[in-house]
């Protein structure tokens, strides 16, 4: 078996490794960082006794723009690596696939497309016949769309190892042509607008023949029945708001950006600021709690200042170019790419960096240099400070999973020695602090809850910490915290509802009439609120005659 093939198989093994019980890219982020610090560790030997590197164009572009999502955490007021593991993962696979000659890294290519292709659909295949549905059909890598974005960007490779087989029907032209045909079933019953409209561009630019004209037109007339029955008017309608505020966001951090996972925070503030001055019925219905901006150049734009965007364009356009004539399958991966990150977050997802970053390391060679055995050294190192990070977060994401089917006390405890295991989880420091305000503990609660507010971007956590600080009797301090809540949504029920208390019992009893009365707005038969309402009547009453 050759290095090719088996550097195939541990790409799809990374990109099709799923957990039930943690979100879908983290098995998959710690399993390509495993495959990227082996490859690369088997390969420094030559490495240093050559002092060279067999370096691409766009595999250079590709590390620069990990080098600068790496800077970018320097400043960053809530860094996150989560995404930065996903891209040096790719990024340790590139460089040891660039020593290969021309033709095996197309086989490689080729291959883990075939393996991560047919992989994902025979997965949604599976999923169907068990009877799953809708969000659960997603071919193991979190939503549909994701699986579209991974199935747009396979479907080339697949499409040039069926045509490398030429026209001899032997048993592995039938495998290939059914898989590139189950993969193309699974992209239109993922339902991704975006993968679709990929593989209509790819088919335009790259394609030949009729082919080009009919894979097209059936893309066409897809988008135009989603167009017609009403869905993508809404969706695009969703995007727009997102993509608006997300440039809000953006703006507010130039020229640098707010570092890497600095995008949700961003945009609660910057979506906090446009609500303000709305209705709470026109505010709470336009709300979106955003992880990502659905599109790659403004959410890079947003964490990684105006350099990021601009290296990400130099990577994808010099990397299509160089492969048009080299190799079209690969020039069309890259195409898919593009497109994808226009209308969602491919980079987000482990599968399509490692299918990606095969594809880079087909792009022409740059001259060996001195310096080269530094890259690999400090790539290497990277990888081995990320991958024990990535598999604590998967295995925390499992361990608050299985906590919260436990009983309140026992959950406790779990959470605890969860939380001591991965510090760097801001779910499982929120689930902390909510445990104990319930058993009454509220100062506990409050340091897990302020620990969490830094590395997740949630509403509740805000609201937690003044029903934590309302507990203690520190009212002032209540109140902050609410008013915090509500100035990333100004049509969080709770908040108004807590709010409208902790002024009352401040005395600011013309403030929280304001608040009850939009916590009445919100939902108007809400029993608490009843009770709220009693006792500010008689406190006013109390005022009025002191």
């Amino acid at each position: 078996m050759s290095l090719a093939v088996v550097l195939a198989g541990a790409v799809a093994l990374a990109s099709l490794s799923y957990d039930p019980s943690a979100t879908a890219a983290a098995p998959k982020t710690a399993v390509l960082l495993a495959v990227g610090l082996a490859a690369l560790a088997l390969s420094l030997p030559t490495t240093i006794r050559s002092r060279r590197l067999a370096l691409t164009t766009g595999g250079a572009g590709w590390l620069l723009l990990c080098a600068w999502g790496l800077l970018t955490l320097a400043w960053a007021d809530h860094p996150q690596v989560g995404d930065l593991a996903i891209w040096l993962g790719g990024g340790a696979v590139l460089l040891r696939v660039s020593r290969l000659d021309a033709e095996d890294v197309r086989v490689a290519a080729g291959w883990a497309g075939v393996a991560v292709g047919s992989g994902s659909s025979v997965a949604l295949a599976i999923q169907a016949a068990l009877g799953a549905r809708g969000l659960a059909l997603h071919g193991l890598h979190g939503n549909p769309n994701w699986l579209g974005l991974v199935l747009a960007t396979t479907l080339p490779l697949q499409l040039d190892r069926l045509a490398s087989e030429g026209a001899r029907r032997t048993l592995r032209w039938w495998a290939l042509t059914g898989s590139v045909a189950l993969t193309a079933a699974a992209l239109l019953l993922s339902g991704s607008r975006v993968g679709w409209l990929a593989l209509a561009v790819v088919a335009l630019v790259c394609g030949r023949g009729p082919i080009r004209w009919w894979v097209t037109s059936l893309v066409g007339a897809a988008l135009t029945y989603a167009l017609v029955a009403g869905d993508l008017a809404q969706s695009l309608g969703g995007r727009w708001w997102l993509w608006r505020t997300s440039v809000n966001a953006a703006l507010t951090g130039l020229p640098w950006g707010h570092g890497m996972g600095g995008f949700p925070h961003a945009f609660l503030d910057a979506q906090g600021a446009r609500l303000a001055s709305w209705s709470p019925e026109q505010a709470a219905l336009r709300f979106e709690n955003a992880t990502t901006a659905h599109q790659e150049w403004l959410q890079l734009l947003c964490e990684g200042g105006l350099l990021a965007p601009a290296l990400l364009l130099a990577v994808l356009v010099l990397s299509f170019l160089q492969l048009r004539r080299r190799w079209r399958a690969g020039a069309a991966t890259v195409l898919a790419v593009a497109v994808c990150t226009l209308g969602d977050a491919p980079l987000r997802q482990p599968a399509v960096i490692a299918i990606l970053c095969l594809v880079l390391a087909a792009t022409p060679r740059l001259q060996p240099r001195r310096g080269d055995l530094v890259l690999a050294g400090a790539t290497l190192v990277a990888v081995a400070v990320l991958l024990p990070t990535a598999v604590s977060s998967w295995l925390g994401a499992r361990r608050l999973t299985a906590a919260r089917e436990l009983p309140l006390a026992d959950r406790l405890a779990r959470l605890g020695a969860a939380a001591k295991a991965e510090p760097q989880s801001g779910e499982l420091a929120l689930a902390l602090g909510l445990a104990h305000l319930e058993v009454g503990e509220p100062q506990a609660a409050l340091a897990d809850l302020e620990r969490s507010r830094g590395l997740l971007a949630n509403l509740g956590t805000d609201v937690a910490i003044g029903n934590a600080h309302m507990q203690l009797g520190a009212t002032a301090a209540a109140i902050v915290a609410y008013r915090r809540a509500l100035r990333r949504h100004p049509a969080l029920f709770r908040a108004h509802a807590n709010l409208a208390e902790a002024l009352r019992i401040a005395g600011d009893l013309d403030q929280a009439v304001h608040h009850l009365a939009v916590a009445r707005e919100l939902m108007p038969n809400h029993p608490k609120l009843l009770q709220t309402a009693e006792r500010l009547r008689r406190d006013q009453i109390d005022a009025a005659t002191q």
